[in-house]
Formats: structure tokens, sequence, C-alpha cells
């Protein structure tokens, strides 16, 4: 899964650094939401793991015609969804 940091953070960002550090870091919990238009709820996907060697600045549009900075990665999953979680948050 592709992972985009908050806005304005680089490589040398507090929260980057923790995910780019094997040794800071322990188990990475990944929940997502469907929509926010369904209200509050997450979904646990399960454990993951950062590929280390995806990570890589970028930028996105900050809604006003300009660019922000962001960060992003590919988190592993330790295990795979499964197929009926995975349809529901597709559908």
């Amino acid at each position: 899964m592709r992972w985009f940091t908050k806005n304005r953070r680089t490589l040398t960002s507090p929260d980057v650094k923790f995910f780019a550090d094997p040794a800071r870091h322990g188990r990475i919990p990944l929940f997502v939401k469907k929509d926010s238009d369904e209200g509050t709820e997450f979904y646990y996907l399960g454990d993951t793991s950062p590929d280390l060697d995806s990570i890589a600045p970028a930028t996105m549009n900050n809604g006003t015609g300009g660019k922000v900075s962001v960060i992003y990665m590919d988190l592993n999953l330790d295990q795979p969804v499964a197929e009926s979680l995975y349809c529901h948050i597709l559908s």
C-alpha cells in the first residue's frame, strides 16, 4: 500500500525518520477509513513494515493552486487482507 505523510514533511521530519529507521519502531498497525461520508469507523488491515527503498519526496496540490511537500512510502502488510474486507472497503 502506498502511504503519504501529512503535508509539509521532508526526509528529515521526525515522523519520516521514525519510519525510515527500523530500530526505532516495532509494530506498525494499518487502519483505513472507507469514506468520510460513512462516519468515523476505521478498519484494521494488519501490521505493516515500510519498504525502506520506496521512501521518497513528492508534492501534492494544496487545494488553492499551489503545491506542498509530502513523503511517500510503500507499506508491506505482514498478512494478506481478507478478501471480504477488501471488497467491502472498495465497494
